[in-house]
């Protein structure tokens, strides 16, 4: 049996143009970045879309924008866009390793990034991780008597 684990490249970012962070722009760009890390698509992408409402910047709610998510056969890719600041946030995740650096340079190039943080994280199979350890948390259900 294999252990279970992933790598999940998180993206915050601006960009140059709020065009870019249209539908049809985020879904192409999407489907390139699928081709290109090898993956495949599991089913259609899901898209949500909340009305875009300028007046709300003013104020602590969310003055909205658009969330579109992949399914892959490996995972998922997500992203959470509000056009009114040119800002998105992503996620790519996939339990079979990726190029993380070929991905964000797709991703940066296709939506012209002017400032972004990325981060990695290395997922790996909570069970086996408990085994390294000499005392798992007590919050894990399979710990319990």
């Amino acid at each position: 049996m294999y252990s279970i684990s992933g790598v999940h490249l998180i993206v915050d970012a601006y960009v140059a143009d709020a065009a870019v962070l249209t539908t049809g722009h985020i879904l192409h760009m999407c489907d390139d970045l699928i081709v290109a890390l090898g993956m495949q698509k599991l089913g259609e992408p899901v898209i949500r879309e909340v009305p875009v409402q300028p007046a709300l910047l003013a104020t602590t709610e969310d003055e909205g924008g658009l969330s579109i998510i992949v399914p892959i056969t490996t995972s998922h890719l997500a992203i959470h866009t509000w056009p009114e600041r040119r800002a998105l946030m992503m996620d790519i995740f996939s339990c079979r390793s990726f190029d993380t650096d070929q991905a964000y340079r797709l991703v940066a190039q296709s939506l012209q990034f002017t400032c972004a943080k990325r981060h990695e994280v290395h997922r790996a199979d909570p069970k086996l991780t408990l085994l390294a350890s000499s005392e798992p948390p007590a919050y894990f259900p399979w710990t319990q008597s």
